[in-house]
């Protein structure tokens, strides 16, 4: 049975012209022979003239919360 993980991600500032706050967190999918793999995915959050980074990070939180939730999932996909 793999574990229970819990992360809290990280923030980055992207953008040229307009800058918006990007997070980068990890997801782990359990494939087909039963290992896992570990992906990286990302979110724009919103724009940095809208938000704070604290304030970033609260959402990317909240946002963890609800997609990843600390279990990993069989994926058909992986081969």
């Amino acid at each position: 049975m793999p574990r229970d993980r819990y992360q809290h991600g990280w923030i980055e500032e992207t953008g040229k012209k307009v800058k918006k706050w990007k997070g980068h967190y990890y997801v782990y999918i359990l494939t087909v022979d039963g290992k896992e793999k570990r992906r990286h995915c990302s979110a724009i959050l919103g724009l940095k003239s809208e938000m704070r980074k604290w304030e970033a990070e609260r959402e990317l939180e909240k946002s963890l919360s609800e997609r990843v939730e600390g279990t990993v999932k069989p994926s058909p996909i992986q081969t």
